[in-house]
């Protein structure tokens, strides 16, 4: 890989303080270099190559996308003055006639990255999402498919420009309904509104996995009273039910949502929905060791129930670092490695940077080694999160940059596995890059 190929992946991949270290050596490429030049986001270089190619939907090398693209998907536009250079930009490659529905040549037919996509749901650049839009771009991004990519990671946003403009565009309502799950991966009441009077559906159901309403998505992620108030004055039901067979009261009984449970029931659910199963669940959710050895002294068979057929709800903890529920768990014989959306328990404790969840996993002897979807173990989560999880809520996101996370304590995740017996000597890329990380691991490699 040269250094052109070096520059344009850090500066699409967000690593803008290697960006900084290579500019210094390549300050001159761009003047010459239209995909260079559009990267950097430098107008005064960029607009005179612009008037002058012959075609301004030429692929450009390395990656063969139209200069648009390489604009559009530029991480430097987290700075204010690339943003608006950016905008001047978009407007003379338009002017010459740039497709705006271009998308990446890797792309797949169900999940295409649009100039659109790059704009909005990457950069949250509200200026130049309006110019794409105004010039004929496609919100629902030119697919058939369920959902549309570009509304759907704007969804991720804590500003709601970009989605604003996306649903004024207009959306097709299958897509507006599927995509609200992921705004209720966050906790917006705004943006959750913005859906619903978009026209989105709260009780359209996922069409795989788990099959849940949009009310059972906003149980699960324990979203605020006013987040499901929003749903049930939009016409979402308590009585849907998921791949399970179960109500959102139900899942919110399981999981220990007592504010949500009481305004399910207020709003006609049936409390005969939820059983024995549920309500012990739901004690050992939220780490009521009386409520939990009360349930199991008046039904043995709960405790082997639970831990057998429904040993995800451990992993479901860890996620959300109740730490005294994944103890609670652990000792009543839930299997310490449980497992969650993407790996184990340990794994997802890790993602989110839940230290004392983490502890308590290790202690209860969760495998350090167990490698995830992904391939990788614990340690590779806990490293790879820490530049990664964006969001505490969300998790992983397009938007975010390794600076943005600002959550977690990953330093004493890293810290509790290495005690735990993890391989220091197996981190990939050490030093890694955030010196509170590396001083730990540095520690265990001697």
């Amino acid at each position: 890989m040269d250094e052109r190929e070096r520059l344009l992946r850090a500066v699409l991949s967000g690593r803008l303080a290697e960006v900084n270290r290579l500019v210094e050596d390549l300050k001159d490429l761009s003047a010459t270099d239209l995909a260079v030049a559009c990267a950097l986001c430098r107008d005064e270089d960029a607009l005179p190559l612009i008037a002058a190619a012959p075609d301004v939907n030429q692929a450009l090398a390395p990656f063969d996308w139209p200069p648009l693209l390489y604009l559009c998907f530029s991480r430097l536009q987290r700075r204010a003055e690339a943003a608006a250079a950016a905008c001047r930009m978009a407007e003379a490659l338009i002017g010459r006639g740039a497709d705006v529905n271009a998308r990446k040549p890797d792309g797949s037919a169900s999940h295409p990255e649009t100039a659109l996509y790059g704009a909005a749901g990457i950069n949250a650049n509200a200026e130049l999402t309006a110019l794409l839009l105004a010039a004929g771009a496609d919100p629902n991004d030119g697919t058939e498919e369920i959902g549309a990519e570009t509304l759907y990671h704007a969804a991720e946003l804590p500003d709601n420009r970009c989605l604003r403009l996306l649903l004024a565009a207009g959306v097709a309502r299958d897509k507006l309904s599927y995509c609200l799950a992921r705004k209720l991966d966050f906790e917006d009441p705004e943006g959750t509104a913005l859906f619903l009077e978009a026209g989105a559906d709260p009780n359209f159901v996922t069409p795989f996995g788990s099959k849940e309403t949009r009310v059972h998505k906003a149980v699960r992620n324990d979203r605020s009273l006013t987040v499901l108030d929003l749903l049930l004055a939009a016409g979402g039901r308590t009585d849907g039910e998921d791949a399970e067979g179960l109500t959102p009261y139900t899942l919110a009984v399981r999981m220990g949502r007592t504010f949500l449970i009481g305004r399910l029931l207020q709003a006609g659910a049936c409390a005969e929905d939820a059983g024995p199963l549920d309500v012990f669940l739901g004690a050992c959710a939220r780490g009521d060791r009386s409520a939990a050895g009360y349930l199991v002294r008046q039904q043995p068979d709960l405790l082997a129930e639970a831990s057998t057929n429904h040993a995800g709800h451990l992993a479901a903890a860890a996620f959300e670092g109740r730490h005294k529920a994944v103890a609670l768990m652990l000792d009543l014989g839930f299997p310490p490695d449980a497992r969650g959306e993407f790996g184990s328990a340990l794994h997802m404790a890790c993602w989110r940077g839940h230290a004392e969840a983490v502890r308590a996993l290790v202690a209860g002897g969760a495998d350090l080694e167990l490698a995830n979807d992904f391939d990788g173990t614990p340690l590779d989560t806990a490293v790879f999160a820490a530049f990664n999880c964006h969001d505490p809520q969300g998790g992983m996101t397009t938007w975010g940059l390794p600076e943005d996370v600002r959550h977690g304590d990953y330093p004493g995740v890293v810290r509790a596995l290495l005690e735990g017996g993890a391989d220091a000597s197996v981190v990939n890329d050490f030093p890694t890059g955030r010196a509170d990380i590396d001083a730990v691991i540095s520690h265990w490699r001697q």
